[in-house]
């Protein structure tokens, strides 16, 4: 969550500190995390690889896919659309 109030804040270099903590401590086991960042970042490309990957490996993260307000901006996307229904 740090990620996004720094990015919110305007700190972005703080915000990409935070989230790279995260990944180091996480890796491969976040990643429908780092898919809610980056829709929340306003980068629905890298938002997107990482809810793919979330999707294919079955992520627990997502089992509120359809409520998640963090995945909002990425729900017009036909890929998203796709993705979750898959």
């Amino acid at each position: 969550m740090l990620a996004l109030a720094d990015h919110a804040l305007g700190q972005q270099a703080a915000a990409e500190a935070d989230l790279a903590k995260v990944r180091a401590a996480l890796g491969n086991d976040a990643v429908s995390n780092y898919a809610e960042i980056y829709a929340q970042w306003s980068q629905p490309a890298e938002a997107l690889r990482f809810f793919d990957t979330a999707v294919r490996n079955r992520d627990p993260g997502l089992l509120d896919v359809l409520l998640d307000p963090l995945l909002d901006p990425l729900r017009d996307d036909p890929r998203f659309k796709a993705g979750w229904r898959g």
